[in-house]
C-alpha cells in the first residue's frame, strides 16, 4: 500500500476502522478481565467466538 498517495478521506476511513478495531478489542479485554484463563472461553458463545475470529482475520488482511 502506498501511504503517500492516500487521500485524506482514505486516511480517515483507515483511522476509523482502526478506532473500531481497538474499541472492540478493549471491549473484549474488559469482558475477559478477572476471569480465570481456563474459564475465559466458557462465557463466550460459539457464534461470538467465530465472529471475533472472523473480525480479527479481516483486520489482519487489511493491515498487510
Amino acid at each position: 500500500m502506498d501511504w503517500v498517495n492516500l487521500s485524506t478521506k482514505e486516511l480517515q476511513k483507515i483511522n476509523s476502522e482502526l478506532d473500531d478495531f481497538f474499541l472492540q478489542r478493549i471491549s473484549i479485554e474488559k469482558r475477559l478481565k478477572g476471569i480465570k484463563p481456563e474459564d475465559r472461553l466458557k462465557g463466550i458463545k460459539p457464534e461470538e467466538l467465530k465472529a471475533i475470529e472472523a473480525y480479527l482475520n479481516t483486520m489482519k488482511k487489511k493491515m498487510y
